[in-house]
């Protein structure tokens, strides 16, 4: 079975396509004897119809689509099954499987860890309680799904450090909770300083249009606590992993 791997795309900058890139090349290289196809749903080429053509007309039968997302939303859930049941219908002679998204992994908890102490890399010297953590996401609308993920995964990085470090789960876009409200319970709980980490694969427009100018006012309320800006997660090998185990579930011989 040959793979598809799907991303999002981005309408600003080249991060997410040359991220997407680097993606694919690595899990080519850790599945030489099957082929693997980057393609993105909106804003990237090729399409995701575009590559299982290409892989059809290398001979392909079997080809696994795997999202690369974070959590379930209206393209996973909706858009992305709707477009594989019209492929399905276009190319009979193919076999379309689809995995499932990166989703909640104890991993991922390890990255974001990560991002918090690279933000807060000196901040030690401060007294208990004083740090706090913003960890937001793109979002989704509420008739497409709700933001357990998120809570979960706040949870969950919280839960890393014992309770001594309070994260605030938010949405940049759609519904609550905003950044504005994760900011103000922090805030209200004696921060000091926040570690804003952006809980997208790429930087793109997201981070651009909505999380950094949220950032910004941020600042603006509370001119006493300084706001940190993480990384976004980025190609790292712990994310091919997780891709490995959802092509598995699906029968992929990684």
């Amino acid at each position: 079975m040959d793979v598809v791997l799907l991303g999002h795309g981005s309408r600003r900058g080249r991060d997410t396509d040359v991220g997407l890139q680097q993606v694919e090349r690595r899990l080519q290289e850790r599945m030489r004897n099957l082929k693997v196809r980057m393609a993105g749903f909106e804003f990237t080429r090729p399409t995701l119809e575009e590559a299982v053509q290409s892989l059809a007309r290398e001979g392909s039968r079997a080809i696994a689509i795997m999202p690369f997302f974070l959590f379930d939303g209206k393209h996973v859930k909706t858009e992305i099954p709707e477009e594989i049941e019209r492929l399905r219908s276009l190319l009979p002679h193919i076999r379309l499987t689809y995995a499932r998204t990166l989703g909640i992994d104890s991993r991922l908890v390890q990255m974001v860890k990560e991002r918090v102490e690279a933000a807060l890399v000196d901040v030690g010297r401060r007294g208990p309680g004083t740090a706090g953590t913003i960890l937001v996401t793109r979002g989704t609308p509420l008739e497409y799904g709700s933001a357990d993920g998120l809570f979960e995964l706040a949870v969950r990085v919280s839960a890393v450090y014992d309770g001594s470090m309070r994260v605030e789960p938010a949405q940049a876009q759609f519904a609550s909770p905003t950044m504005e409200s994760a900011a103000r319970s922090l805030v209200e709980a004696g921060a000091e300083v926040v570690a804003v980490v952006p809980y997208l694969l790429f930087p793109g427009k997201v981070l651009y249009d909505n999380i950094l100018p949220a950032v910004e006012a941020a600042r603006h309320n509370y001119r006493n606590v300084e706001f940190r800006v993480a990384q976004t997660l980025g190609v790292d090998e712990r994310l091919i992993d997780i891709t490995l185990d959802r092509l598995r579930e699906v029968g992929v011989a990684c």
